[in-house]
């Protein structure tokens, strides 16, 4: 009997020993080795201009339209000319197109000022966005 018992113990410690997680060695990861290439970065020719982040409150308008799809064209052909041309919802159902926008009042008199002067352009008018 005590050679039951003591095989039947030997039994359940080698099953509870099997049993325990066995801790397995993390992969270690290796890391690059730093290349030391001598490229130069290209001088810069260009100046930078800073980035406004001014919110706009006076745009130069173009023509107002009751059609969407009359200031999208406009708007486009602003744009291909070079301005910052955006459409302003207005009152209701009317569409403003504006050649560009401005940060204060005084900007956009000096650049109206300039662009009436254009042929064409003799119409233009300032808005002035209260949000």
């Amino acid at each position: 009997m005590k050679t039951i018992v003591l095989f039947f113990l030997l039994s359940l410690c080698c099953f509870l020993n099997s049993c325990k997680e066995k801790k397995q060695a993390e992969p270690t990861l290796e890391k690059p080795a730093l290349v030391n290439d001598s490229i130069e970065p290209a001088p810069i020719t260009e100046i930078e201009k800073p980035v406004r982040n001014e919110v706009q409150h006076y745009f130069l308008i173009a023509g107002c339209f009751e059609y969407k799809e009359l200031a999208d064209k406009l708007c486009e052909k602003l744009q291909k000319e070079g301005f910052d041309s955006k459409i302003i919802p207005y009152y209701e159902n009317l569409y403003l197109v504006s050649y560009t926008g401005y940060a204060t009042s005084k900007e956009a008199q000096e650049a109206l000022n300039t662009l009436k002067h254009e042929s064409g352009k003799e119409n233009t008018w300032i808005y002035h966005a209260k949000n």
